[in-house]
């Protein structure tokens, strides 16, 4: 009887063995990425080798600079040999903006005594927009006499990727618009106002998570001494400068010919 109970005690164990084989795995956290920082949404990645019978990874974060505990999704299994698991819009809206975050994820999977952990660390959720402002100076202008402006950017959370400066010409000048140099050290003047009407200058500033804010300032440019000129040109009837001086030199034209005759 004692040998039929050791006997039966390891066929047991051999089972559990082969049912249940101990498996080293090695995962890991493709996205987000160690001192990265993520606005809105995150793209969470993972990476893992457990092989058949994976059935989803549970992902985990801290805020406090310890081991990631608080739960905060899953992604489950498409396949039975999965080996990649993939969430591109993880909301982190209601996570702290500017809080450094622990995380890490866990793979779950069937017949398997060693779960497939991957850690990443110093990850910053920024989803607060920059502050842009521009100035334009003087108020308004006349013909052909510049324009003054500066673009400051700040970021309470962030540093700023890109600053951009845009100034949309009057709809009948020739020139459409004009990217300026962005600056917000000093003012800079913008001499292209040779065509009397509204300059419309727009900055917007982009952060390095993505997040973006914009001005937008309007000048008028009037011809010198008078008003501001009407959206045709100078001629104030729809015509610009150059159709005017075109039909005024064919008018000549017809003038000296009758006269010669």
């Amino acid at each position: 009887m004692k040998n039929k109970f050791l006997f039966m005690s390891l066929f047991a164990i051999c089972f559990a063995l082969i049912a249940v084989p101990a498996v080293s795995a090695a995962g890991a956290i493709i996205s987000p990425v160690l001192d990265n920082n993520y606005t809105g949404t995150v793209n969470i990645s993972m990476d893992t080798d457990v092989g058949d019978g994976v059935l989803n990874i549970t992902c985990y974060y801290n805020a406090s600079g310890g081991e990631a505990s608080t739960f905060w999704f899953d992604i489950v299994n498409t396949t039975d040999n999965q080996t990649n698991f993939e969430d591109s819009v993880v909301d982190i809206d209601a996570l702290t903006d500017s809080a450094t975050y622990n995380v890490s994820c866990t793979t779950y999977a069937t017949g398997v005594l060693a779960n497939d952990t991957s850690s990443v660390n110093v990850v910053t959720f920024d989803s607060t927009d920059p502050t842009s402002a521009l100035t334009i100076t003087p108020s308004s202008q006349t013909f052909d006499r510049p324009l003054n402006y500066k673009c400051t950017a700040t970021d309470a959370l962030d540093s700023i990727a890109v600053t951009t400066l845009v100034v949309a010409h009057p709809s009948d000048d020739t020139t459409s618009s004009t990217t300026l140099t962005a600056n917000d050290a000093g003012v800079i003047a913008f001499s292209d106002t040779d065509y009397a009407g509204d300059y419309v200058f727009t900055c917007t500033i982009t952060d390095n998570a993505g997040n973006t804010d914009s001005s937008t300032a309007t000048r008028n440019v009037a011809v010198l001494g008078g008003a501001a000129q009407p959206a045709g040109g100078i001629g104030g009837d729809g015509m610009s400068t150059q159709t005017l001086v075109i039909i005024g030199l064919v008018i000549l034209g017809a003038f000296l010919l009758l006269n010669k005759k």
